[in-house]
């Protein structure tokens, strides 16, 4: 069953999200995903407004998607990302066959 990670975060650095997307690239060839949407144009009708930067991943399992976050490939990006942002909000949830 394919899992979602689902992520929202606030944009400080812009410099740092670069370096944090390089990382991801490399982590991505490892534990492969599908980008379904990344900082295309949102609007939020409901709960707070204080994040610019959405992203929606489709992974293969839920399996995959918690081996992917829990990764060193992705925590050393996960480091970067979180210096370069105000806030970050990461949500992993499995699809419906």
């Amino acid at each position: 069953m394919a899992a979602y990670w689902i992520a929202r975060a606030q944009m400080r650095d812009l410099v740092g999200y670069q370096r944090y997307g390089g990382l991801v690239a490399k982590a991505a060839e490892i534990y492969p995903y599908q980008v379904l949407s990344r900082a295309g144009k949102y609007q939020v009708l409901e709960g707070p407004d204080d994040f610019d930067r959405f992203v929606l991943l489709r992974f293969p399992s839920m399996e995959a998607a918690l081996s992917y976050y829990h990764s060193p490939e992705y925590q050393e990006a996960a480091a970067i990302r979180r210096a370069a942002s105000g806030r970050c909000e990461i949500v992993i949830t499995e699809g419906i066959d």
